[in-house]
């Protein structure tokens, strides 16, 4: 069973694979609902499956840029959990869990079937900017093509060309040109994270986390306000 966590925005959501490798997940969206979301969510999962973190194979974590205080929670939740056991941690960068969206059966279109495709993740990162990075999606597998950066609304606009997806939060806030594919919100989903974990390539995409060290990559103001104007 693999259990998987998604706090890096105000989405919290919980994904649960069972011994049928059969996924259900459970999410809200709003304001300071990761505090008692996440761990009703994890508790409710296990309960429906009659299960318990002890029978957990991996815990699978979106590890940001995000929201600070949606980061720290989850990860303060998962230390917790899995304190003194020899369950391990992977966790993945939001940005690529949020692009792999495209893939969800829910979003197959002719152009994720010809590919390559380029795929833009996104989060809004306040002010005039958003935090992105850009994959190819070819022959069924996502790879990053770009590293994390804060880049302004107006140059993303530019950026983002026809034939194109983009993924993630924010996206209402670009001039983007007619022929671009679009997954809002509905794109943060801990769904993803299970999708990825089973991908042929999935030892690229995830780390293999220290419980007792591990700290999330926060959008903090600094990166923000250093970005280009």
């Amino acid at each position: 069973m693999i259990l998987a966590i998604e706090t890096s925005t105000q989405v919290c959501s919980v994904a649960l694979r069972n011994r049928d490798h059969a996924i259900s997940e459970m999410r809200i969206e709003g304001r300071g609902v990761h505090s008692s979301g996440t761990p009703q969510f994890i508790q409710e999962l296990l309960t429906e499956h009659h299960a318990t973190i002890d029978d957990l194979q991996a815990v699978l974590f979106s590890h940001g840029p995000g929201s600070y205080t949606g980061l720290r929670i989850g990860a303060s939740l998962i230390k917790g959990l899995l304190y003194g056991k020899s369950i391990p941690l992977y966790t993945t960068s939001t940005l690529l869990s949020i692009a792999s969206a495209v893939l969800h059966p829910s979003n197959i279109h002719p152009s994720i079937v010809d590919g390559p495709v380029t795929i833009h993740g996104l989060i809004d990162a306040r002010r005039s900017h958003l935090y992105c990075q850009t994959f190819e999606l070819s022959s069924g597998l996502i790879n990053p093509i770009s590293k994390p950066a804060v880049e302004p609304l107006d140059t993303l606009s530019k950026t983002i060309q026809p034939g194109q997806w983009v993924a993630g939060t924010g996206i209402h806030r670009l001039q983007l040109s007619e022929g671009v594919f679009q997954v809002d919100a509905d794109a943060i989903s801990a769904e993803n994270l299970i999708r990825l974990w089973d991908a042929p390539n999935r030892d690229t995409l995830f780390l293999k986390r220290d419980i007792a060290h591990f700290e999330p990559e926060y959008v903090t103001m600094t990166q923000i306000e250093g970005a280009k104007p």
